[in-house]
């Protein structure tokens, strides 16, 4: 058994040693436009923001370059509204006029660069909440003590649905989407198509205190 132990050990010390650094070298493809954004309906307010950027360098550390002096425009068969780029924050258009329809179809027109891009899609509603309630949760080793916030919904029975959940407190978001999150913040029903969803909690981190 021992000369097993120093065996292994042995082929360890090996090939720890024999490590080489590589520099790898990309090559940088050319700069792309990217659009974050949606039309959302609010009950009163007509804030809506667009954000562009730039694709940076592959192995970049910082966010990405921000898409300046772009025309940004959505139309809604009706009237167009133009998104102005915010002094404060480059890269942000924004506009406070334009309160969408469930069932109305917008389309985005982007011109920058010298190049136009156009998209787009029907607004369409979320499913109805038909509870919010707060549940009591002590401490334990997985959890913090406080209060949690739940909701029960009915998912429609009727189309496909992927849900993309948020949850603030305070005017504050807590959920931020990358790849640990994508399972618990971007969901489809295919498993609960038509049925009712009981005690759905986007972040079970979310602590609310008494009071």
């Amino acid at each position: 058994m021992k000369y097993k132990i120093l065996v292994i050990l042995f082929s360890l010390a090996a090939f720890i040693g024999c490590q080489e650094i590589v520099d790898v070298e990309i090559e940088e493809g050319p700069s792309r436009l990217v659009v974050e954004g949606r039309i959302e309906k609010y009950y009163d307010s007509g804030y809506q923001v667009i954000k562009l950027s730039t694709t940076d360098e592959y192995f970049s550390n910082s966010d990405n370059p921000p898409a300046t002096g772009a025309t940004v425009i959505v139309n809604d068969g009706e009237r167009e509204y133009e998104f102005i780029e915010s002094a404060e924050k480059p890269g942000y258009y924004e506009t406070d006029n334009l309160f969408p329809e469930i069932g109305r179809e917008y389309t985005l027109t982007i011109v920058y660069d010298g190049e136009i891009f156009e998209g787009s899609e029907t607004l369409v509603s979320v499913a109805k909440i038909d509870t919010v309630y707060q549940e009591m949760v002590e401490e334990s080793v997985f959890d913090d003590e406080g209060i949690r916030l739940r909701i029960d919904y009915t998912d429609p029975a009727e189309t496909g649905d992927y849900y993309f959940w948020e949850q603030y407190r305070n005017g504050e978001t807590f959920i931020e989407a990358n790849g640990g999150t994508k399972w618990t913040l971007i969901s489809s029903d295919e498993f609960y198509n038509g049925r009712q969803v009981i005690g759905k909690q986007p972040n079970d981190e979310i602590v609310y205190l008494s009071g």
